[in-house]
């Protein structure tokens, strides 16, 4: 492969990577949820700091943590069974007559 082709792929990624960085820290990351205050989430959060770019001649890969899988897809379920409404239930009622 040529010299100045890997160059121009080298410069092209980072700018790839200058770009989506800049996109987290603009308004799209502003988080208008009540807890989160309209603070930019985004900007400094562990999908900026873990994302990297991989060139690959003529291709470029740009990875990302599994954060966009679990927005896409949901949260992973937890390896332990749900406790069952019943038994919530039951706890409760246990302890509002404990409290009383």
């Amino acid at each position: 492969m040529n010299e100045h082709i890997i160059k121009a792929f080298t410069m092209l990624s980072n700018d790839i990577m200058k770009l989506f960085q800049d996109i987290l820290a603009s308004d799209i990351g502003i988080n208008r949820k009540p807890m989160a205050n309209n603070k930019n989430t985004l900007k400094d959060s562990r999908l900026a700091r873990t994302a990297l770019i991989e060139t690959d001649v003529p291709f470029f890969r740009l990875i990302l943590n599994d954060y966009i899988d679990a927005i896409e897809n949901g949260r992973r379920k937890k390896q332990q069974p749900m406790v069952s409404i019943s038994d919530l239930r039951d706890w409760a009622m246990r302890k509002r007559n404990t409290t009383r």
